[in-house]
């Protein structure tokens, strides 16, 4: 669906494969797994389900005088039933960081990534609501990219690439762009950081550094924040397929004002062109 751009819902059971069945521990016909930290936590019967489509579309897989409980595994599939809708743009709009993630973040792209809002084009209201449609934001003159590794690697073996390729594909993007900086938001390890460097030595490649202060007050989910707002106001944005992190971060370009075609990228396993990424764009 993602390669024809025609979403249809899909809520079908299908046959495990075995890579699914290894997650799964499977004992006297009891089957547990460690679901997100939970260990205590068994089944007698596993299904897999091949679906797309709103939450709301589950309840045909809800069966209670069959199964007395029923858990689904990755819900986060799931789209929420107004999702992509003006009520639910609404709401994201009206969704703010921390002031404080905000001005760190700002004060960064001023101090290493010669980007203000001035002369960005980004400024925002400081009232959601005060926010208007426009296509016009222009970004700080550097290339973002979140680059997806850890359980990705394993996990959408499929559609991530090697360091390499990925710094084969940002430095075709910035060439073409007549860009010279790269930030890079990433959980990868710090040599796989210095591995993509080294593979772009005629750019500045930097990547968000903590303080102690930093790291003590708002601990990795506000450091991830900042992050995430450094990456929207790049004059061009290259994410990771189907990661949650990257559709923030498209939300957020959405809602500044930037054009679509600066927004929705992603990497390809290779250099060879791979299929667009899905668009939600924003509804006013």
């Amino acid at each position: 669906m993602f390669k024809t751009g025609k979403f249809e819902d899909k809520n079908e059971i299908v046959d495990c494969s075995q890579d699914f069945l290894q997650n799964y521990k499977s004992k006297q016909y009891i089957y547990t797994s460690p679901f997100w930290g939970y260990s205590n936590i068994t089944t007698q019967n596993v299904k897999c389900l091949k679906f797309h489509g709103t939450a709301s579309y589950l309840y045909q897989n809800l069966k209670p005088t069959k199964y007395r409980s029923i858990m689904f595994d990755h819900m986060e599939i799931a789209l929420h039933d107004e999702y992509g809708s003006k009520e639910y743009w609404k709401a994201r709009r009206s969704m703010r960081y921390n002031s404080e993630l905000y001005n760190i973040a700002k004060n960064y792209r001023k101090s290493f990534l010669n980007s203000t809002d001035e002369n960005d084009n980004t400024d925002r209201p400081a009232d959601w609501t005060k926010e208007k449609s426009r296509r016009n934001a222009k970004g700080g003159p550097y290339l973002a990219v979140h680059l997806r590794r850890r359980d990705f690697i394993v996990g959408h073996k499929k559609s991530v690439p090697n360091i390499k390729n990925a710094a084969s594909q940002l430095q075709e993007k910035m060439d073409k762009l007549g860009l010279t900086v790269l930030f890079v938001a990433t959980d990868g390890e710090q040599h796989e950081f210095e591995e993509l460097k080294s593979y772009l030595p005629q750019y500045k490649v930097l990547k968000f550094v903590p303080s102690d202060y930093v790291i003590s007050k708002f601990k990795d989910g506000g450091i991830a924040i900042i992050d995430q707002i450094i990456c929207s106001y790049a004059r061009y944005f290259i994410g990771t397929h189907q990661s949650t992190f990257t559709y923030r971060i498209q939300e957020d370009r959405e809602i500044i004002g930037f054009l679509p075609e600066t927004t929705f990228n992603r990497l390809c396993k290779t250099n060879k062109k791979c299929p667009t990424t899905d668009q939600w764009q924003i509804v006013w």
